[in-house]
């Protein structure tokens, strides 16, 4: 049973080892499992901005909320359907329709 015991030890040191080699590890682990548990609430809350003033004047904040999404879908492995909110940002009609001033800034 000593054998055993000693056995056991040298296994512990190397996963200590080898833990030190990749900088700490169960942190690591830790994070990554901490993060994919945040995964479907995160999305929710972002899906739920994204749907809830469907206006022009927040797309900045709608394709914001694409660039966070897909972040983290990347950071997960996951993946997190974006299409539909970059395509519902084309269809807008005030998206296709001109300007109703030259840009110039003021009048003149």
């Amino acid at each position: 049973s000593t054998a055993s015991v000693a056995h056991d030890d040298d296994d512990g040191e190397e996963n200590e080892r080898n833990d030190a080699k990749l900088g700490g590890g169960a942190g690591k682990d830790d994070e990554a499992n901490l993060l994919k548990s945040l995964v479907y609430p995160l999305t929710e809350i972002i899906l739920g901005t994204v749907r809830l003033i469907p206006i022009a004047r927040y797309v900045p904040l709608r394709l914001h909320c694409v660039r966070l999404l897909q972040q983290l879908a990347a950071s997960t492995e996951s993946f997190i359907p974006t299409t539909n909110i970059l395509l519902g940002i084309l269809d807008m009609k005030e998206i296709g329709m001109k300007p109703l001033r030259d840009g110039g800034g003021g009048k003149e």
